[in-house]
């Protein structure tokens, strides 16, 4: 019985790929330790800039040497391996940033204690709009909508590929709905936020988004699989 190799040596240039995979995961590690500083300190009050300089430092860099490291090997296991740490990585650091965002960062020197909760669904969606488009065009109300939206869309695309059972992506749904729900309250508790059933209609939207962005990926990983099986 013929085995693969672990690692695709006759390939041209596996040299270059895995000094370029190293290379991109040595640049995550750091780009990740500065990343977790800026939203430390900035939270949710991180500019359009920093934002995109985090993630071009931190989980871009990781998700490129995943992927060179990924195709250079022909070992299953070791592939099963390095998705399922490359997983509890993006995970641990989503929910570290997510923490900041929510609890952490500028809020801790904002006043939000004279903000009431919002209760009634699209009133301060409707109030966003009207303040972005009337008079002359605002984008700060549309970015703060847009950031809610996709707030729980990494958790939305990572957990459902670890859910068990006969329902995993509804498991995973009403699992998020319920930390959804729970982290608006907790804001409104420790005064770092105020509750706005608007912003869970947001967060619940972008935690869909994700959901229906893992199954289509799943199921191409699934068809490639069985082409590859075919072969």
């Amino acid at each position: 019985m013929c085995m693969k190799p672990a690692w695709k040596k006759e390939s041209r240039f596996f040299a270059v790929r895995l000094a370029a995979a190293t290379a991109a995961l040595l640049l995550g590690a750091g780009g990740t330790a500065f990343a977790l500083r800026v939203f430390y300190f900035s939270g949710s009050f991180l500019g359009p800039y920093s934002l995109l300089r985090a993630a071009l430092f931190s989980p871009a860099p990781i998700a490129l040497g995943v992927w060179l490291l990924y195709g250079l090997s022909g070992s299953a296991a070791f592939r099963r391996r390095l998705l399922g740490a490359a997983w509890w990585f993006f995970t641990a650091l989503y929910c570290m940033v997510l923490a900041f965002v929510l609890f952490g960062g500028g809020r801790r020197d904002y006043d939000y204690s004279y903000l009431k909760p919002n209760l009634s669904p699209f009133l301060s969606l409707v109030r966003e709009f009207k303040s972005a488009f009337s008079g002359r065009f605002d984008m700060r109300p549309l970015m703060g909508l847009m950031g809610n939206l996709a707030l729980f869309f990494p958790l939305g695309f990572l957990l459902p590929w670890k859910m068990k059972g006969r329902y995993p992506r509804l498991a995973a749904t009403l699992l998020l709905l319920a930390a959804i729900v729970a982290v608006e309250s907790l804001q409104q508790l420790l005064v770092v936020g105020v509750f706005d059933i608007d912003d869970i209609l947001l967060n619940f939207t972008g935690m869909l988004l994700g959901a229906a962005m893992q199954s289509a990926v799943q199921k191409t990983v699934k068809k490639r699989t069985a082409a590859a099986k075919d072969m």
